[in-house]
């Protein structure tokens, strides 16, 4: 289930951060679902260079790619001992002053900026961005529950996986470095102090997607029919907008884009026969599918007025038609 994506009336670091974590999914399924399509097409040897894909890259450029993207700009501002929310403000509206993803809110001064995601705007208030993004325990708290006598505990500060701070020691070690040079301690500490919020979050998120790129994912989709958990009540404006924000608009637009109905030959001729009585299997006790279906399909094309181009296509064990054609079949 990778439905998450947040907007509020006031929106701040936190849904940044979940919203960057959906645009990443998004591509995902969306890159999943257009590569599962172009492998069946290559399959069944139909053409779909026609099909456009909308990628998201653009969204998620601006987000994180260095050196200027708008959590590179955070990260860095939170490094700064002067720095303040304004100053953060000020750098990125200079930043993307020219961007159609990031961009001021209006004219007149304030604190906000918007975000063009794929599921629509969103308006961020900077106030208490840098504060929330340099949220740290002290090192001695983290110290104490590295000894917890809770097992979760001490992995989740402990194991590599969970804290950037040892996951880089653990390689310092698995690299056969040598000691650090005196005075190279406190340089390391500060490297460490300078670990922000965002950054452990996006490399969390990276190792899902590289999980997920591992696997052969199955995506869930909840869809609630109203926020009143009521029975036979449906909330058609809230469905539509949770399908939005969830991609399935997307996907949807993708498979319409391609062929969406695919049809065995033979269930295809048995089942559209009827509409060309003069295109029989004759006495033959293996008839050739394939082309009886393009026989029947030139008929009733030259009969239909108005198709699109390229409305069907014969595949290697399938026939791959749009559904302006299935309903005019039917019709």
């Amino acid at each position: 289930d990778i439905y998450g994506f947040e907007v509020f009336d006031w929106n701040s670091f936190e849904q940044l951060c979940i919203n960057f974590a959906n645009e990443k999914l998004q591509q995902h399924f969306n890159s999943h679902m257009f590569t599962m399509e172009q492998r069946l097409y290559t399959e069944e040897g139909i053409s779909w260079s026609h099909i456009e894909w909308q990628d998201n890259r653009e969204i998620i450029d601006s987000l994180e790619k260095k050196p200027f993207g708008l959590f590179n700009i955070l990260d860095s501002e939170c490094s700064m001992p002067k720095a303040t929310d304004d100053t953060c403000l000020s750098k990125i509206h200079s930043t993307f002053k020219s961007s159609k993803v990031v961009y001021k809110t209006s004219r007149f001064k304030s604190t906000n900026f918007a975000v063009a995601h794929y599921a629509g705007e969103v308006v961020y208030d900077v106030l208490s961005f840098l504060e929330k993004n340099t949220d740290k325990l002290h090192a001695d708290i983290i110290n104490l529950l590295k000894s917890s006598s809770m097992p979760i505990a001490r992995t989740l500060f402990s194991d590599p996986r969970f804290a950037p701070d040892t996951q880089a020691q653990a390689q310092g070690r698995s690299g056969g470095s040598p000691p650090p040079r005196r005075g190279a301690t406190d340089s390391s500490q500060r490297a460490k102090q300078n670990i922000t919020v965002s950054m452990m979050f996006r490399q969390q998120l990276d190792r899902l997607v590289e999980d997920l790129n591992r696997t052969n994912p199955r995506y869930i989709r909840c869809i609630k029919p109203n926020g009143k958990k009521q029975d036979h009540d449906m909330d058609s404006l809230d469905v539509q907008r949770q399908l939005r924000c969830a991609g399935m608009l997307e996907s949807i637009r993708i498979r319409r884009a391609g062929y969406p109905v695919r049809r065995p030959f033979k269930e295809f001729f048995n089942r559209f026969r009827i509409l060309c009585p003069h295109v029989s299997t004759g006495r033959s006790a293996d008839p050739d599918y394939k082309e009886l279906s393009k026989r029947v399909l030139t008929d009733v094309e030259a009969k239909i007025k108005g198709l699109e181009p390229k409305s069907w296509q014969i595949g290697r064990s399938k026939v791959f038609l749009k559904e302006e054609v299935q309903a005019r079949l039917e019709k």
